[in-house]
């Protein structure tokens, strides 16, 4: 990597603070520039372009540019050099007000994506015109990484990695919406697990949850990118489904379920065999808003148990 160009400070740059002692020179704010852990640029603001005139060596550390490929040029040649920046036109606007905090994600000189804030500050002439601009970065990959994780727990249920209720109700939304406006429907399938209370008295309830996290998968497996599975609780999972696959019958696709969840599960060394129930609703034939759908697809379910009842009861009196 070639040495970070350590161009002396422009004077203009040079901040003038009335005080009884002399106000610091251009060295000192070039050497703590320099020592700077935080990458820092300084732009020129011409009419028609944003040229950078110094960066530190925590700049080019980042983003293992040269001075060659920095000094001299506009901000966009970030991304030309390597250094990627999302939207860069729309933020070198933002740099132009005053009261911009810009946010990007970048990647490093290792490949790696980064999370950097940029914080800065305008310097004028003594007509009050803007003449540069000094950038400073700071990495809050760290951060971006704890918020990012808090906000897919939130969003997610913590067994199974699934949509939970509130994420379910946002992409419900969503499709709602959409089906609106093109004037379109979709289904909603409220699936649980038959007999589950006895998987968990037989297998604990570590078993239990193994034969959740199992079922979730497979029913992730089983339907589009584009579609939403989701856990509400207990053994109780939703579909939603703007189309069936490939135009793919309902019927069918709730007979392919059934198949791919009556799969063996190997459980503490022991195949276990499960099966389902699932009860469906359409938007908007059956509601309009969630909690109607989710009770209509609560009846169907629940008239499919009780006619699975009653059949296998007639076949063991029959027997």
């Amino acid at each position: 990597m070639a040495t970070p160009l350590r161009a002396k400070t422009p004077p203009e740059l040079v901040p003038s603070v009335a005080t009884a002692h002399p106000a610091p020179g251009p060295c000192l704010f070039h050497d703590l520039a320099e020592a700077s852990p935080e990458p820092l640029l300084i732009t020129r603001i011409d009419v028609d372009a944003h040229r950078i005139i110094y960066a530190n060596p925590a700049f080019y550390r980042l983003s293992g540019c040269t001075a060659a490929q920095i000094v001299g040029r506009e901000w966009q040649s970030l991304v030309e050099s390597g250094f990627h920046v999302g939207g860069a036109d729309a933020q070198l606007t933002a740099m132009r007000r005053d009261d911009a905090r810009i946010e990007l994600r970048v990647q490093d000189a290792f490949g790696d994506e980064r999370h950097l804030t940029m914080s800065r500050w305008v310097l004028r002439d003594d007509r009050g015109d803007a003449t540069h601009l000094v950038v400073l970065m700071r990495d809050v990959t760290f951060e971006q990484s704890r918020r990012d994780g808090l906000e897919h727990r939130a969003c997610h249920d913590a067994l199974t990695g699934l949509a939970n209720r509130y994420l379910f109700r946002d992409h419900f939304l969503q499709a709602r919406a959409h089906a609106r406006r093109h004037r379109s429907s979709f289904i909603l399938a409220l699936i649980d697990i038959d007999d589950f209370k006895s998987i968990n008295d037989g297998f604990g309830h570590h078993g239990g949850d193994q034969v959740l996290k199992c079922f979730g998968a497979r029913l992730s497996a089983s339907i589009r990118a584009e579609n939403t599975v989701a856990r509400l609780g207990g053994d109780e999972f939703v579909l939603l489904l703007d189309t069936t696959a490939d135009g793919e019958p309902m019927h069918r696709l709730i007979a392919r379920l059934r198949a791919m969840i009556g799969r063996p599960m190997i459980l503490d060394g022991r195949a276990l065999t499960v099966s389902c129930s699932v009860g469906i609703s359409r938007y908007p034939v059956d509601g309009e808003d969630l909690e109607r759908l989710l009770q209509v697809a609560d009846a169907t379910l629940y008239r499919v148990k009780a006619n699975r009842h009653a059949h296998a009861g007639a076949a063991n009196a029959a027997s």
